[in-house]
């Protein structure tokens, strides 16, 4: 086994394939100071996720049943994974969610076109949300991050969350109620089968968007996308 370190969490983890330690690279932990949990994917566990997409691999079947396995892990450490490509600019975290297809990623592209080296790209896919004890939300970088492998193993407060919609003209809008963006948001999420987990995990997201500024981008495609977006969000 060994020993890697996710938002915080310590894991020991059974890695099987070649595939899942070279993703995992850079992620192995460097203080030894509290217990790990123990992680590995089953015989069972692989032959489930085949049954899923029969043309994957071994490796990415791995890859899928080893983060479904974090993630679950992080809801009880005050934690969740949020579909999403997330990026700091000037060590703020700023969080672009969508249904797949609407360029979450094209959108990302520009604020690093546009504003160089202030922007660091945390993760590009699944980053990982997390509660510290002084009660602040950080997004946090993973190796599970699209496949473009964009990522970076640091971690940001969280200062905004976006949702993007597709447009012809650039506008930003402040979503006063964050209640009605639930569903939407709450469907980037793992939700785990587990009645107990889920109250959990409820609880803690919907603290999370209300105490996060919440905004709707309609955007298009143009460089000014960017620049429309960062002075609307930036508070």
């Amino acid at each position: 086994m060994s020993l890697y370190e996710f938002a915080g969490e310590l894991f020991d983890l059974e890695i099987r394939s070649e595939h899942v330690k070279r993703i995992c690279r850079g992620y192995e932990a460097q203080v030894y100071d509290r217990d790990a949990i123990p992680l590995f994917v089953s015989d069972e566990e692989l032959a489930y996720e085949r049954s899923l997409e029969p043309l994957g691999t071994d490796g990415l079947f791995e890859e899928t049943a080893l983060y479904r396995k974090i993630c679950r892990h992080m809801i009880d450490a005050g934690g969740f994974v949020f579909h999403s490509s997330a990026l700091a600019l000037d060590g703020k975290g700023y969080l672009f969610t969508a249904v797949s297809g609407t360029g979450k990623s094209t959108h990302t592209r520009l604020w690093r076109q546009a504003f160089g080296k202030r922007v660091t790209m945390i993760n590009d896919d699944k980053p990982l949300i997390k509660k510290t004890g002084e009660g602040v939300f950080r997004v946090y970088g993973t190796p599970w991050c699209g496949k473009e492998g964009i990522q970076n193993n640091t971690s940001v407060p969280v200062a905004a969350i976006a949702i993007l919609e597709r447009a012809e003209r650039n506008t930003v809008t402040r979503v006063t109620d964050p209640s009605k963006a639930f569903p939407v948001l709450f469907n980037q999420t793992y939700r785990p089968r587990d009645p107990a987990a889920m109250g959990r995990l409820l609880d803690l997201f919907a603290e999370w968007i209300h105490a996060t500024p919440l905004y709707i981008l309609r955007v298009n495609m143009d460089p000014e996308a960017a620049y429309v977006a960062m002075e609307g969000m930036k508070g």
